[in-house]
């Protein structure tokens, strides 16, 4: 067979096929017999220069396609909580992640500063020369961030909460149909479902530092309301018990458990506590006869 028409119906076996690993193996195989039968007049007419360009051409896309999709895989960086300890992005920034929560980043990170969120997490991002934004991508939109403290809550099926400690920075939504600057202090919640947010103030002498919250003369009444919307539950307090006398002053770490801040708080304030389910109800101790 002319060796023209013996690559022309290889080539058209390769059209024909409509599998990428068939065609790259027919591929390889006309490769191996252009070497092995020494075509190489045939290289130097311009219809045979034409095919095998193509030939290579094609070849290159297919194999190209194969390790580009095997490439952006292995870029793609997944962390679980593994811990409850601080974790620290490529940049510096610092992130305190709840349990089951999730954090992607790839490889393109340190110029790209872009993370996917799943869960809640606080973070202290670092400040940047250069300005660039950090931007956190979560299932209700885009936090866009420089050098900010906040946390970000995903507790709720439908409802994204956004508390700005220190700094400044935006969310967008996933519709692009609202954008909304934060200042240092708000508390922002976002309904995914009826596209409707709120913004209130963040508790009053309570600051976040360093994966702690700090109480500075806080009252009773202030403490609960904080205690409530950290860990999603419900206190009440019984009569007798004042709410707006107490002043306390103290630190709550990222990853304290609620019972340990119940104990620590009734220990303090010489208090009991009956759990009922995820409420609790406080009342004076039976030996306190203040």
């Amino acid at each position: 067979m002319p060796n023209n028409q013996f690559l022309r119906k290889q080539w058209e076996s390769v059209s024909r096929s409509g599998s990428e690993s068939v065609r790259i193996r027919i591929l390889t195989s006309i490769f191996k017999k252009i070497e092995n039968r020494k075509f190489n007049t045939l290289l130097l007419k311009i219809s045979g220069t034409v095919v095998a360009a193509t030939v290579l051409l094609i070849a290159g896309i297919i194999i190209g396609r194969i390790n580009r999709s095997s490439i952006v895989e292995k870029r793609l960086t997944t962390w679980i909580v593994a811990n409850d300890g601080v974790q620290l992005l490529p940049d510096g920034t610092k992130v305190w992640m709840g349990g089951e929560s999730r954090l992607k980043f790839n490889d393109s990170f340190a110029a790209s500063r872009e993370i996917w969120l799943s869960g809640n997490a606080s973070f202290d991002v670092s400040h940047k020369k250069d300005n660039r934004e950090f931007l956190i991508n979560t299932k209700a939109g885009t936090i866009r961030v420089k050098g900010t403290s906040f946390s970000v809550r995903q507790s709720e099926a439908n409802k994204i909460s956004i508390t700005l400690y220190e700094g400044d920075l935006d969310f967008i939504s996933s519709n692009k149909k609202i954008v909304i600057n934060l200042d240092p202090s708000d508390n922002f919640v976002f309904d995914t479902e009826s596209q409707k947010y709120d913004i209130s103030e963040f508790f009053k002498n309570i600051s976040w530092q360093d994966g702690k919250y700090r109480l500075e003369d806080t009252d009773l009444k202030q403490l609960i309301a904080f205690i409530q919307w950290k860990y999603d539950t419900s206190i009440t307090l019984e009569s007798g018990v004042k709410d707006n006398i107490q002043k306390i002053s103290g630190t709550i770490s990222h990853n304290e458990s609620l019972e340990s801040i119940i104990d620590k708080l009734c220990y303090s304030l010489k208090l009991q506590y009956k759990k009922e389910n995820k409420s609790y109800r406080l009342s004076k101790s039976y030996n306190n006869n203040n």
